[in-house]
């Protein structure tokens, strides 16, 4: 059975993780041109996805401070 410091991600698995929800954004943000961003489905799928990777951010900001 592991313990939970064996399962506990260290701060370079936190900062990679950042790292890819950050790019994700800048992703989302791309797809999302200006021609686009006045349609209203766009824009929607655009805040959902800013939505999605404030709230993983600040999962891990929680966990980070925890280290």
């Amino acid at each position: 059975m592991p313990t939970k410091t064996n399962t506990r991600r260290t701060g370079a698995d936190l900062a990679r993780e950042l790292i890819a929800i950050t790019q994700r954004i800048d992703d989302a943000a791309y797809g999302v041109g200006l021609n686009e961003f006045h349609d209203r489905i766009a824009a929607a799928r655009y805040r959902a996805r800013l939505t999605a990777a404030n709230a993983e951010m600040t999962a891990l900001t929680v966990e980070i401070h925890q280290l």
